[in-house]
């Protein structure tokens, strides 16, 4: 630690092994909801009034973008030819792109992500306060949080273009094939290059997500820029992409169950069990990469102790 203290390259270099070395054993999903959920209890308003403001955006930017898709979709399925065998496509609305709805749509879209990332950093460090001191505020709790709300928006633009061009050169091969079918009026060629194309996009999408997953934690936590949290994000994860996608399998499967069970009280129940367990997930995973990342201090930490068990 010395030598990482005179040469800052090397200090990066000895937390991204350390982190490597114990990434398997800190991202234990049972673990790390247990601990999410002491997060939550300690500051329930807060992280549920976040949550519920995060969903509230994700659902009005899918709306915004549902005139764009309905129309993308239905311009496909007019192109294609007519199927084999009396075999029919379903029907979907036409919708319309006008330049004037893709003029605003664009700025509110990156209005929304702007304010994403000011509710993770608040979320976050809310986290860090209570697994490390035990509860969630602090005289420095609103210091450069603006900064690291525009780091983290940037790293959010940059990680959205990295995975949509990796998508979009996975299925250049099976786009190419399926207009080589519509232009041709075959069907079976159109049919396959959409095989193709899906099947070469999902894997892709699922490897370069999974290498960005621990970039906004790297952003907060480490204090990073955009860039820096691309490549730490990538080079963490290298290697341990199987215990990533168990957690966050396993962190889905756990918002599914709280708002299938919210649903089951006569539907209103979601409003309020949806925001809790993605609150809950959330610290989920800054607990992990807290972990993960500065394990060597975890015995100083107030929150493992307070439920009784050791860091790791």
């Amino acid at each position: 630690m010395v030598v990482s203290a005179v040469d800052p390259n090397l200090s990066v270099q000895v937390i991204q092994t350390g982190a490597q070395v114990n990434l398997e054993r800190a991202f234990n999903p049972s673990r790390s909801v247990r601990r999410g959920w002491a997060v939550w209890y300690r500051a329930p308003v807060l992280l549920t009034v976040i949550a519920l403001l995060i969903i509230g955006l994700g659902l009005l930017a899918d709306s915004l973008l549902r005139e764009i898709e309905v129309a993308a979709v239905s311009e496909l399925l007019t192109r294609l030819p007519s199927l084999p065998y009396g075999l029919t496509l379903p029907s979907i609305g036409r919708g319309s792109i006008s330049p004037a709805y893709i003029l605003w749509i664009v700025p509110v879209l990156i209005l929304f992500s702007a304010i994403r990332a000011l509710l993770d950093v608040i979320s976050f460090r809310i986290h860090r306060a209570v697994i490390v001191r035990g509860h969630p505020s602090s005289n420095r709790d609103g210091s450069g949080v603006v900064r690291l709300a525009l780091q983290l928006f940037g790293f959010y633009l940059l990680s959205f273009g990295a995975v949509i061009g990796s998508v979009v050169v996975a299925g250049s091969v099976g786009v190419a094939i399926t207009m080589s079918g519509v232009t041709s009026g075959s069907p079976g060629i159109a049919l396959f290059g959409m095989s193709v194309a899906v099947i070469s996009v999902i894997p892709v999408w699922i490897y370069v997500s999974l290498g960005l997953y621990l970039g906004s934690r790297i952003v907060v936590f480490g204090e990073a820029n955009a860039i820096e949290a691309l490549e730490r994000s990538w080079s963490m994860s290298k290697g341990h992409r199987w215990p990533l996608i168990v957690f966050r399998l396993i962190l889905s499967l756990f918002v599914v169950a709280g708002a299938v069970a919210g649903l089951a009280i006569c539907g209103v129940g979601i409003m309020l069990s949806l925001p809790v367990v993605c609150a809950v997930a959330s610290a989920s995973l800054s607990e992990a990469f807290l972990l993960a990342t500065e394990w060597e201090k975890a015995c100083d930490w107030v929150l493992p102790s307070e439920l009784g068990e050791q860091p790791l």
